[in-house]
């Protein structure tokens, strides 16, 4: 088993961060989709060198990252409707 692959997560998970958090959101995407897509392959890569599956933590840790990018993506589409559901909700 390939060890926690902490370098790759901690890039991934700060581009989501990045994304969901930044005043300029649209570049904070655009550099988190750059970070999460390296961090994927950085994993790829080590997979391949070494010739070891990566730890299920790593995996799971790159996909809470990469689940974070999509939710941050969407997030302009859902935030309207969900502003408006919770006005309503405690009107």
């Amino acid at each position: 088993m390939l060890p926690f692959a902490l370098p790759a997560v901690v890039l991934a998970s700060s581009g989501g961060v990045l994304a969901v958090f930044a005043q300029a959101f649209w570049g904070a995407l655009y550099l988190a989709t750059v970070l999460v897509g390296a961090a994927w392959l950085w994993v790829f890569a080590d997979t391949r060198r070494t010739g070891k599956r990566p730890n299920r933590s790593t995996l799971t840790m790159m996909a809470v990252a990469t689940a974070a990018l999509g939710a941050a993506a969407v997030w302009p589409t859902i935030e309207p409707h969900l502003i408006a559901m919770l006005k309503e909700l405690f009107r």
